[in-house]
């Protein structure tokens, strides 16, 4: 966390509360989702994911996805829904039966395709799928997905991320809401990491 790199990703997001870019209310901790201050047009673009696409189609104005910042490498969001069943079950031969369906090439491309979801099965390829909704823009998203990393993977996949997130929460809010200095956020989210994953 104690890097220029860090600073300068900290303090461009800053930005945008510093320059009134963003409502005030907007910050992490808010109950509101950054889609809904683009769609009621308090803000002039959201960083969202393809999922969304269908919930923006109901806004009254023309509107496009462009791919994300890029400084030394893109970046994107590491999203999804997990299907689990019981080990419990009295049913489960049934229930891996279904498992096995729903993550099944055909299932999941059909799913996607409806849902403007992006597939996690490296044998499908998102750019080949009929997306249901703005399919124009879909090739952005699909796009988008090539930057992920398996680092990036490791990280939002760690048994610690709960607590890493919380920690993640509070620092940023206190610097996005109530001023506080940017080195003083770094060391106290380097300090809640590193406790985290002890």
């Amino acid at each position: 966390m104690d890097s220029p790199e860090a600073a300068e990703a900290l303090g461009f997001t800053r930005s945008f509360f510093d320059e009134g870019w963003v409502p005030p209310n907007s910050s992490v901790s808010s109950t509101t989702y950054a889609d809904t201050f683009f769609t009621e047009q308090t803000t002039a673009m959201a960083f969202v994911g393809s999922f969304l696409v269908p919930e923006l189609t109901g806004t009254d104005f023309d509107w496009t996805a462009v791919p994300m910042p890029v400084d030394e490498r893109g970046a994107t969001d590491l999203g999804g829904n997990a299907l689990v069943a019981t080990a419990d079950t009295d049913q489960g031969d049934l229930a891996v039966e279904f498992l096995d369906f729903m993550a099944s090439k055909d299932a999941m491309s059909a799913f996607c395709a409806a849902t403007n979801e992006l597939p996690t099965r490296t044998d499908i390829d998102a750019g080949d799928l009929d997306f249901a909704v703005r399919p124009d823009v879909m090739p952005v998203f699909v796009e988008q997905a090539t930057t992920l990393e398996p680092s990036d993977v490791r990280q939002l996949t760690s048994p610690a991320l709960a607590e890493i997130s919380v920690a993640l929460q509070d620092q940023l809010e206190a610097v996005f809401t109530q001023g506080r200095a940017t080195d003083e956020a770094l060391a106290g989210l380097g300090d809640a990491v590193d406790q985290a994953v002890e």
